[in-house]
């Protein structure tokens, strides 16, 4: 993954560098995805770097179920009703940034991924505008630990990289 204190093309492009060193050697690779290979992927931007220095590379993208559709459905939330809108964003670093994308919303469901570290300020700002009870919070799908359940239940401090929370507004 790209990350903030370290250059992301570099990382991306070494990823990319070391999958066509492999598909040279072994013919056939598979680049897994814990997430969505589509939605703030990672796997994306490395794709993107095949096809445009190694044009010769045959890329198959097998899409699986996303995260934010597997949240809504095990946490039995109706993704997106008639006359609703969807919003998927990343969490941001600003709180006034949460908070407007909170704001002046109607017949809206966001789907905020990402939360992980922010997790404290984004709770707070849940509490305030009284939308904690109502927001669906989704950490470790698909693992053995995986917490799926309104927002105000989760007692933790700490939530991992990989959580979501889905709000209707």
């Amino acid at each position: 993954m790209g990350r903030k204190d370290h250059n992301p093309q570099e990382i991306w492009k070494k990823a990319a560098e070391i999958i066509v060193k492999n598909i040279t050697r072994y013919k056939k690779v598979v680049l897994l995805c814990l997430g969505d290979t589509s939605i703030f992927a990672s796997s994306s931007y490395i794709t993107n770097v095949i096809e445009e220095n190694y044009p010769q590379v045959k890329i198959n993208l097998i899409p699986g179920i996303s995260s934010v559709s597997l949240a809504a459905a095990l946490g039995n939330f109706q993704l997106i009703n008639q006359g609703e809108t969807l919003e998927i964003l990343e969490c941001p670093d600003n709180l006034d940034d949460l908070i407007n994308s909170i704001k002046d919303k109607k017949n809206c469901v966001l789907a905020i991924m990402k939360v992980g570290k922010r997790w404290q300020s984004v709770k707070k700002v849940l509490k305030a505008n009284n939308i904690l009870d109502k927001a669906i919070l989704a950490v470790n799908l698909g693992m053995k630990n995986q917490f799926i359940d309104k927002a105000s239940k989760n007692n933790s401090n700490e939530i991992p990289y990989f959580s979501l929370l889905l709000i209707r507004i």
